[in-house]
């Protein structure tokens, strides 16, 4: 199964350009810079959004990567740099100030369901009624 887990991570709204960055660099295909700001959470439900957040399937390489960083083998910012020096090397990759911000501030978790972690996190998913 090349996706066998899931992974959720969770980013204060203020912080979705740069988690866009950083995500675009672990996207295995294309279209990881459009990962943040869809989805909008918040404490009650409702607007102003505090949160933003993804819940996607992931590779075992995904997950080693994380428990990487976690473990002080590698940094986000060391990571990121380097996918986006191979694939992008034209483009300048996240700061390290951004990819120290985003791992301060992020919640991630790995094969634990949606609205547990959002329940964990405090926070609801927004939604607006559509005709």
């Amino acid at each position: 199964m090349p996706y066998p887990h899931t992974v959720t991570l969770i980013v204060p709204l203020s912080q979705a350009d740069a988690a866009n960055r950083i995500a675009r660099a672990f996207d295995p295909d294309e279209g990881g810079q459009a990962t943040f700001g869809g989805v909008r959470l918040s404490p009650n439900g409702a607007e102003p959004a505090t949160h933003t957040a993804c819940h996607t399937a992931a590779k075992e390489s995904f997950i080693q990567q994380i428990a990487a960083i976690q473990g002080g083998q590698a940094t986000l910012h060391q990571l990121a740099s380097a996918a986006y020096a191979q694939r992008w090397p034209g483009e300048t990759p996240p700061t390290a100030a951004e990819c120290e911000a985003f791992w301060g501030a992020a919640i991630i978790t790995a094969d634990e369901g949606w609205g547990s972690v959002l329940d964990s996190a405090g926070l609801k998913s927004i939604t607006t009624d559509q005709l």
